[in-house]
């Protein structure tokens, strides 16, 4: 499953405009184990927006193949990534959260979540920067042993 966009409302912990940042609702039929990825995706500005993508020493791309797909992999850290992470959260009227990845300004930032159960109500999904204002394109990936259901989640700036 799969979403993608821009955040930038900073974490919880430094802001309350953390409510600004996208939300994905995440939906379970099964019990299962989940891997959630945001992929912070390059900032096309300034003098390097055209520059082809970076190669290895060898010249070689990096890529790896994806459901009968090969696809660029992303640099392990870009100058101007900013500091990112991932939380897992309740449907409940504090947003609770479950379990948050750390913060990095990797290319891609993982939250495992073994044995997550089917809740009552779909879980939430917030992708976020560490900091307010210090915006990011992303993506964000889930895997699973068994289908879920990612969608994002319709909301009015707070």
């Amino acid at each position: 499953c799969r979403g993608s966009g821009s955040i930038e409302g900073g974490s919880r912990q430094l802001s309350r405009t953390w409510l600004n940042n996208p939300f994905y609702s995440l939906t379970l039929q099964y019990p299962t184990s989940v891997v959630v990825m945001i992929t912070q995706l390059p900032r096309l500005v300034g003098p390097d927006a055209f520059k082809p993508p970076p190669t290895t020493k060898a010249g070689f791309d990096l890529a790896k193949k994806e459901e009968r797909r090969l696809r660029r992999m992303p640099a392990t850290v870009r100058e101007g990534n900013v500091d990112i992470g991932v939380d897992l959260c309740k449907d409940d009227a504090e947003t609770s959260i479950i379990a948050s990845s750390g913060y990095s300004s990797a290319t891609e930032v993982l939250l495992t979540i073994p044995d997550l159960e089917v809740g009552a109500a779909p879980y939430i999904l917030v992708p976020h920067s560490y900091e307010t204002e210090h915006d990011a394109k992303f993506q964000l990936t889930v895997y699973s042993d068994l289908p879920v259901q990612l969608e994002p989640i319709e909301k009015g700036r707070q």
